[in-house]
């Protein structure tokens, strides 16, 4: 089973780990506010105490935050995800205001197909 690391549970990010997660992903996710993560409990999201929790051994690692400063507070931060994004990742942070930062590693054409289309 793919298992999934999610950062972010804010307005975009909580519908899209449920979504994941009731798709029959484990989902395990962390957000700074720690009951948007214990709220999606029903769907199948395992909360996470800390970003490091989130993202260990998770396959696929999602970041939904707002700014690239944020991107790089998760990665390499106090509490990093870990020494970077796993072996699959998809990246993008930003906003039609901000410049943004996106990484991707391999193409998500190398995703299995019920990843690409979960929701």
């Amino acid at each position: 089973m793919l298992r999934v690391g999610w950062i972010g549970l804010g307005a975009m990010g909580a519908p899209m780990a449920a979504c994941v997660a009731r798709a029959g992903y484990a989902t395990t996710a962390f957000d700074i506010d720690p009951r948007r993560a214990e709220e999606l409990a029903d769907d199948g999201v395992s909360p996470a105490a800390t970003i490091t929790q989130a993202a260990a051994g998770a396959d696929v690692l999602v970041l939904m935050v707002a700014t690239p400063e944020q991107v790089e507070g998760v990665l390499f931060g106090d509490d990093p995800a870990s020494a970077g994004p796993p072996r699959s990742s998809v990246g993008r942070s930003g906003s039609r205001r901000r410049a943004s930062t996106s990484w991707t590693r391999p193409s998500p054409a190398a995703w299995p197909a019920r990843a690409r289309a979960t929701c």
